[in-house]
């Protein structure tokens, strides 16, 4: 009897993971509400103290801002940026200086949106790489995303010293709170996106395991996740 029960409790658990994932996953994919970026301008802000010379490349999704999405649902959104070591020419036998890591993000109100930022390896798959959690290349490191106001920002956030990379590996930015005044439908911040979705180049992971960027099918690109490198 008793072992019965214990089957029925560990179903029962399993049963409730389950429809939570799929609760979590329904709130990300119905309906997103999409906005148009244009007329907007972008706001530059510095966390930190950053490198003091333009970095060699630039590594992970650029290009132009073109559409913004409600797409945020903290706690705990992690969104993966794939960076290709290979992309910056100035990568020798001594790898590549990770240095800042950045987001365009556009706010509604001003708020202040926690993210926990790291450096992550890459599986290697040749067909699509997807991140690896086991092997952290550059520690966690916690900031506070913060504007007076409503509008487009980008944000450049200094990685820990020493983020030196000799393979592809994906940058993690987690949402990992709802800060103050960003609550709710009203006040979270939008994703930006970039023209147009390149497969396999950014994932998001929000209690259902990692989803490929544009399998989601929403319209035009990537999220706008990108860091700043240079010579080791």
């Amino acid at each position: 009897m008793q072992l019965r029960y214990r089957i029925a409790v560990l179903l029962s658990i399993i049963g409730c993971l389950t429809l939570g994932a799929s609760f979590a996953l329904a709130a990300k994919t119905l309906g997103p509400q999409i906005r148009s970026i244009e007329g907007k301008q972008l706001n530059h802000v510095n966390l930190g103290s950053g490198p003091g010379t333009a970095a060699a490349c630039v590594l992970g999704q650029q290009g132009t801002p073109t559409s913004l999405l409600d797409w945020l649902l903290p706690p705990n959104d992690r969104y993966f940026t794939l960076l290709e070591v290979n992309n910056c020419s100035a990568w020798g036998s001594n790898g590549l200086e990770h240095k800042t890591a950045k987001v365009i993000l556009d706010f509604v109100a001003g708020c202040t949106q926690p993210v926990e930022i790291s450096i992550v390896a890459s599986d290697g798959n040749p067909n699509c790489e997807v991140p690896n959690l086991n092997n952290v290349l550059c520690p966690a490191i916690l900031y506070n995303l913060s504007v007076p106001a409503s509008g487009l920002y980008e944000f450049s956030m200094p990685l820990p010293n020493g983020c030196c990379i000799n393979q592809n590996a994906f940058l993690q930015i987690n949402f990992t709170a709802t800060g103050p005044g960003c609550a709710g439908v009203a006040a979270r911040p939008f994703l930006v996106l970039n023209e147009s979705c390149d497969p396999c180049k950014s994932y998001n992971e929000y209690g259902f395991g990692y989803v490929e960027w544009c399998s989601f099918g929403l319209p035009d690109g990537n999220p706008m996740m990108y860091v700043d490198a240079d010579c080791c």
